[in-house]
């Protein structure tokens, strides 16, 4: 099977998730996770990639990224991943691949950024973790929702607009299907003149396809 074309528009979002090899653990505990998180910084830094969420569960991430260009996401990816991947094997004494062989990525209609944060940063309330998002440490929700200190992040998505993303979060959000398999399928998660515009740009269809067969006409 050919490989899934991705598709990166400097200073558009990207919803990107990368999972451990055979759903394997890849952070065993803080200092394993904060090593992943000072990486994202620096090479956020280098590559002129901004981060303006992301979440780290147990075997695997989330990061919302508004890359300056194809180039430096593409390298920000590798760097990222290339050196943790040498850090665990090294700290735990293993060896061979700790992650799936690619990423996932769709992009993101900027007008729907809270939507794709709120989805990474509820990842922990939904898989049992905590209880409310900010009661994880290592994702964005406290940063966004409360504005505290997080050196990882680097594009302010809630220009202050701090109690109207806290009440965004907290609502019932609809739309975790059609994000899943925007990430699944590559395709784009947003309103139909966002997808409109990039369909004409690359002459391809980024519309998302609902699961299951299609029906016989």
């Amino acid at each position: 099977m050919a490989r899934q074309i991705r598709y990166i528009i400097p200073e558009v979002p990207h919803h990107i998730m990368q999972r451990g090899n055979n759903h394997q653990i890849i952070f065993f505990d803080q200092v394993d996770r904060k090593f992943f998180c000072k990486n994202l910084k620096k090479y956020g830094e280098e590559e002129n990639v901004q981060i303006g969420s992301y979440c780290l569960m147990t075997n695997h991430i989330h990061l919302l990224l508004y890359p300056s260009s194809e180039k430096g996401l593409i390298n920000f990816m590798k760097l990222t991943s290339q050196l943790y991947t040498q850090y665990i094997n090294w700290k735990y004494k293993r060896s061979g691949k700790l992650w799936e062989n690619r990423y996932k990525l769709h992009l993101v209609d900027p007008e729907c950024e809270w939507v794709i944060a709120r989805y990474i940063e509820l990842n922990p309330v939904r898989a049992g973790m905590v209880g409310r998002a900010i009661d994880y440490e290592y994702s964005s929700a406290r940063k966004n929702i409360n504005g505290a200190i997080d050196h990882v992040i680097s594009r302010d998505i809630i220009k202050s607009k701090y109690v109207d993303y806290q009440n965004f979060v907290n609502e019932n959000a609809g739309d975790l299907e059609k994000i899943s398999l925007a990430l699944q399928q590559g395709k784009a998660f947003g309103g139909s003149s966002f997808i409109e515009k990039i369909e004409k740009m690359f002459d391809t269809v980024f519309s998302i396809r609902k699961r299951g067969r299609p029906k016989n006409k």
